[in-house]
């Protein structure tokens, strides 16, 4: 009779410590019924002006532009001067065929 009562106290113990192990921290409070269109999180809280800066800055450089005249790119053989509208035209024409 001991043994049982030593056994079913084990089992319950295990149980125990297997439900406190599912509910980490991380887990408690999320949101487990979901809304389609509706956002059920916090809401964002406002950025500060550095914040936003440094995301501009960030932006800008992934995006390869770069402010202050100093920037990358060709050298000056790659870049073509304007072409007129006579050489535009000529242009056109090759493309379409028309001579």
């Amino acid at each position: 009779m001991k043994t049982v009562k030593q056994i079913t106290f084990i089992g319950r113990a295990a149980m125990f410590a297997l439900l406190l192990a599912g509910c980490r921290a991380e887990e408690q409070g999320r949101i487990l019924n979901y809304q389609p269109g509706e956002y059920l999180g916090k809401p964002d809280s406002q950025l500060s002006e550095s914040q936003t800066r440094s995301l501009r800055q960030r932006a800008m450089y992934q995006a390869g532009i770069q402010l202050g005249g100093s920037g990358g790119g060709g050298s000056e053989r790659d870049v073509r001067p304007p072409a007129g509208i006579k050489e535009l035209r000529q242009r056109g024409s090759l493309q379409l065929g028309v001579q």
